[in-house]
């Protein structure tokens, strides 16, 4: 596997409503851009994800590695659909302004993989991101 999943979002740039980090409404307003995302992964909607992602879009995993938006999009839609997967994006912690949100997110992943010998395994992932 490339990554170990282009669900973690890390370093994401969301354009968010005005709103301040105290106000409700911008909590609200983020946890319908991610899950706009998470519909647009799931579909493998590129341009939807591409209406989503800000225009400078890098993602950057544990390991220093980056990619950009187009290159994401594209791994993205390289992905089997799983019908198994469950997940939840939970955010933890909102800082922000009108201009610019950051969001410390816990995303959980299950899903159950069949090995060739038809054994069913059951995987759990659990992120913890922040995204910008």
């Amino acid at each position: 596997m490339k990554r170990n999943v282009a669900y973690a979002f890390v370093s994401l740039l969301l354009i968010v409503a005005p709103a301040t980090a105290g106000d409700d409404s911008l909590r609200n307003v983020l946890q319908s851009r991610y899950a706009e995302i998470k519909k647009a992964m799931a579909a493998h909607d590129g341009a939807g994800l591409q209406a989503i992602l800000a225009p400078d879009f890098r993602s950057v995993d544990i390991s220093g590695q980056s990619e950009t938006g187009p290159e994401m999009i594209a791994e993205v839609n390289a992905l089997k659909p799983d019908p198994n997967r469950w997940s939840e994006t939970i955010l933890v912690k909102i800082d922000g302004s009108v201009d610019a949100a950051t969001v410390e997110q816990r995303y959980r992943m299950k899903t159950v993989k069949v090995a060739a010998g038809g054994t069913s395994h059951k995987v759990e992932m659990i992120t913890l991101s922040t995204n910008t």
